[in-house]
């Protein structure tokens, strides 16, 4: 009984002892306790302000810029054309990322909060369903303050089998994986201040980025085609005005130079391709 009475308040100085130590020392900005508080961000929090916006393949921009036609540059968009990304601020296991398949069909794959096998890369579900073991990830490189996202593809044991890189066109809108190419698309083509040519009147037309068009007949819209998957009559670049509505009109076109012409189509023999017909519209751009 006398050894327990002994004991007892050895233990209960011990626990002062300590107590009060651990009150005497409060962390210090900048301390192991502060540097640990700091490294909790998730990936998504470390990447989101690198990742987040509407991509598209920079090989379809960097042809778009030589060829001048949707058409003959529709071969650069691949597997994955376009893709929108709005990656959670808060807590998430994962998110969806919606994207553009071959530029043709919309769907979306699972972004992971994970760390991939590099640096600045998160974990995919790309591709969705059976595959041969390969699979997807998703970083960013930056360099001269130009962020690019990419695309990593390893093979089942890991290597890299290859990358595809896409370039930030405009912040996250609407969820329209498509909104993207066609935004870039009509920044690179078709944006700006236009004169009619050959007519009395000086008038002039604009087109916006976002597919606004003033000054040419009453037309309101424009939408560029880039989806030249299925046909038939899909093989010339075709721009059509007011799309979805009875005043709606579709043209080919083609540029030379400064100029940009636009004619009526008509069938092919084979009723399978559309042929260029008359010129209607032949508008010059202001420099």
């Amino acid at each position: 009984m006398a050894a327990r009475l002994k004991y007892i308040p050895l233990f209960l100085v011990l626990i002062a002892f300590i107590a009060c130590n651990s009150k005497s020392k409060p962390a210090a900005a900048g301390s192991a306790a502060s540097n640990v508080a700091q490294t909790q961000a998730t990936p998504f929090q470390k990447l989101k302000q690198f990742m987040d916006g509407s991509w598209v393949v920079s090989d379809y921009i960097k042809s778009l810029a030589k060829t001048r036609s949707p058409y003959s540059s529709s071969g650069e968009f691949g597997m994955v054309a376009a893709m929108d990304i709005g990656l959670p601020a808060g807590v998430s296991d994962s998110t969806h990322v919606g994207y553009s398949l071959n530029n043709h069909e919309g769907g979306n794959f699972i972004i992971y909060n994970k760390p991939g096998q590099r640096p600045n890369t998160l974990k995919t579900n790309l591709p969705e369903g059976p595959s041969n073991g390969d699979f997807y990830e998703l970083g960013y490189s930056a360099k001269n303050n130009d962020t690019t996202l990419i695309l990593y593809r390893y093979k089942k044991n890991k290597r890299l089998a290859n990358s595809i890189s896409y370039t930030k066109v405009i912040t996250l809108d609407n969820n329209n994986a498509a909104g993207g190419i066609e935004y870039i698309t009509n920044k690179t083509l078709f944006s700006g201040t236009y004169s009619i040519a050959d007519t009395a009147k000086n008038l002039e037309v604009k087109l916006s980025d976002n597919g606004k068009i003033t000054g040419l007949s009453d037309f309101k819209t424009y939408l560029v085609n880039t989806d030249f998957v299925a046909g038939p009559e899909n093989n010339l670049d075709v721009i059509i005005f007011d799309w979805g509505t009875k005043k709606q009109k579709s043209y080919a076109f083609t540029f030379n130079k400064d100029t940009l012409n636009m004619y009526e189509t008509r069938e092919a023999a084979d009723s399978i391709n559309l042929v260029i017909d008359k010129l209607k519209y032949k508008l010059v751009k202001h420099k």
